[in-house]
């Protein structure tokens, strides 16, 4: 785990964290097993944008953050092509998601 140089997008520097995976943790690489990613935080420390390599180098962003029993996640999600230049923030969505509703289980 590395945190490297801020990132600016939008207006925002976001914190950003390069994490490599142990050979036996499975990742979004490719739909395998191991790889590495780089995470994007704000100034709230919530996660804005996770890169990785899928069917190829994508950037997949986080919106509309939620707290839901003191967890907080992204309730919408959108992923985009990635080319070395940088993502492709205007291209059609690779794939995304929206959660709006929720069920909590009790484990007792």
């Amino acid at each position: 785990m590395t945190e490297i140089e801020p990132h600016r997008e939008n207006g925002e520097t976001w914190r950003c964290l390069r994490l490599k995976f142990p050979f036996d943790v499975p990742t979004h690489n490719n739909f395998q097993v191991g790889g590495e990613q780089t995470f994007f935080f704000n100034e709230r420390g919530l996660v804005q944008r996770l890169d990785y390599l899928a069917v190829g180098p994508s950037a997949h962003y986080c919106f509309d953050h939620t707290n839901y029993n003191g967890i907080v996640f992204p309730t919408v999600r959108r992923v985009v092509r990635r080319p070395p230049s940088g993502p492709l923030v205007t291209a059609r969505p690779q794939c995304g998601a929206s959660l709006r509703y929720f069920v909590q289980i009790s484990l007792d």
